[in-house]
């Protein structure tokens, strides 16, 4: 492959004919293809082309064969999956789905920086791939903004497992991040301390990398710059990482500390998986959010303990909390008397030219203006003492018949008089009979 790329446009590689370059590195470029059967627009990432030169170009071939059928069982809908693999005039090749919304980095180049919450959008998702990668025994080792492609809906998903890996074994023969040419195998601005020394790596390289992407995120660059690479590696090896509080205004003093453990010099101290270092700064944003929520808010909008009728009379107001200014009518305005009987021996509870008017408040939308317990409340007797009176006169009465009816229940007493005859008497007076005479008969 030439130093451009574009002398491949227009061949084929298989039942694939590259149209178009869309985007290169130091060991490929990949192409926009039309694929012949069946009929689609798909990628391709075409290795480099001047091992077939060198004499381990097979021992290349063996091994990335073996890592692209590792990187192919990878399924996850953050990483971006592998259709095929192929070679032709000793040119490996590898096809996957076309991307059409760019890469993070394209959307950095156009927007400079991102949100606070954009950023833990991508991060999440991220987070989940890779925490799925390593549990598959596969390490990313070449995070950038690059490799994080993006679908036109915000789905993101990573590229390029294992390549970079790959490629450094073969140039160099040894496990070591220096090609033969000098240069740094990968990207030194986004590399662990330990990957630079050419140490063993695991899973929390990618927690470094991931951090340094998060960084550049939120702040529109990347945290350690140099003239050349070597000055970039001295500063990742030795110098402690920028805060981005001060850099981006919505990000708090927690989120820096978590940043900070994330990429620690030593990988001891970092957190054990990406999962884990994402949810710790998601709740370090979030807490402060809330709390920045609380401070903002005015005094009177708090939760407070029920003031009595004096503390709101002398209780000066704000401008916010003050009611609104009447209207002005063209008539003389009469204020209109609320709905239940408004006790005129107590002044309102917020007195003033509005005083009257229902004003809503705490309960069932009025303020309350008695609110002494020990006040006497007009209207506020109990129904049973209200009812005492005409339980007593109905007593009365019920008891008066009563008396009425046993009068009248008496029995007559009779007396016999001297003569022999009998003499009722009663204790009332009683209508005496008119006396008949029955006449005797005849005789004959």
């Amino acid at each position: 492959m030439t130093e451009n790329g574009s002398e491949l446009i227009g061949t084929t590689l298989g039942n694939y004919t590259l149209e178009k370059l869309i985007g290169k590195g130091g060991m490929s470029a990949v192409y926009l293809v039309q694929q012949k059967r069946p009929a689609r627009s798909v990628a391709i990432k075409v290795l480099r082309t001047e091992a077939k030169n060198q004499a381990n170009y097979a021992a290349f071939l063996a091994r990335f064969q073996r890592e692209a059928d590792i990187i192919a069982k990878l399924e996850h809908i953050n990483i971006i999956p592998i259709y095929e693999y192929g070679e032709q005039d000793q040119q490996a090749y590898l096809v996957m789905p076309y991307i059409s919304g760019g890469s993070l980095s394209s959307l950095l180049a156009k927007q400079g920086r991102l949100g606070v919450h954009q950023a833990l959008n991508f991060m999440s998702q991220a987070a989940s791939a890779l925490d799925y990668a390593h549990s598959q025994h596969v390490i990313h080792r070449d995070l950038k903004p690059s490799n994080f492609l993006l679908y036109p809906d915000g789905r993101l998903v990573l590229a390029d497992f294992g390549i970079a890996r790959l490629t450094e074994e073969v140039e160099d023969g040894e496990h070591t991040t220096l090609t033969t040419a000098g240069t740094i195998l990968g990207t030194p601005a986004y590399m662990s301390p330990e990957a630079l020394r050419g140490e063993a790596v695991d899973g929390r390289a990618d927690i470094y990398a991931l951090g340094v992407v998060f960084y550049q995120m939120l702040s529109g660059e990347i945290p350690f710059k140099g003239e050349s690479h070597f000055a970039i590696v001295d500063k990742h090896l030795h110098e402690t990482f920028p805060p981005l509080y001060g850099v981006h205004p919505e990000i708090p003093l927690a989120a820096d500390a978590v940043l900070a453990k994330a990429t620690a010099k030593d990988k001891h101290e970092r957190y054990p998986t990406t999962g884990e270092f994402v949810k710790a700064l998601r709740e370090a944003v979030e807490n402060s959010e809330a709390a920045t929520t609380i401070r903002s808010m005015p005094d009177s909008t708090l939760p407070t303990q029920l003031a009595s009728a004096s503390a709101l009379k002398d209780t000066p107001q704000s401008e916010e909390s003050k009611p609104p200014t009447p209207v002005e009518f063209a008539q003389p305005y009469t204020p209109q008397h609320p709905p239940y009987p408004y006790p005129t021996n107590q002044p309102p509870a917020h007195p003033g030219s509005w005083q009257g008017i229902p004003q809503q408040g705490a309960h069932n939308g009025w303020y309350q203006t008695n609110t002494d317990p020990n006040q006497k409340r007009e209207g506020g007797w109990p129904l049973a003492l209200k009812i005492i009176p005409s339980l007593m006169i109905l007593a009365a009465i019920v008891i008066i018949s009563l008396q009425v009816m046993g009068a009248f229940a008496q029995k007559p007493t009779a007396s016999q008089n001297n003569d022999g005859s009998t003499q009722t008497n009663a204790t009332t007076p009683t209508t005496q009979p008119t006396p008949t005479s029955t006449p005797l008969p005849h005789p004959r």
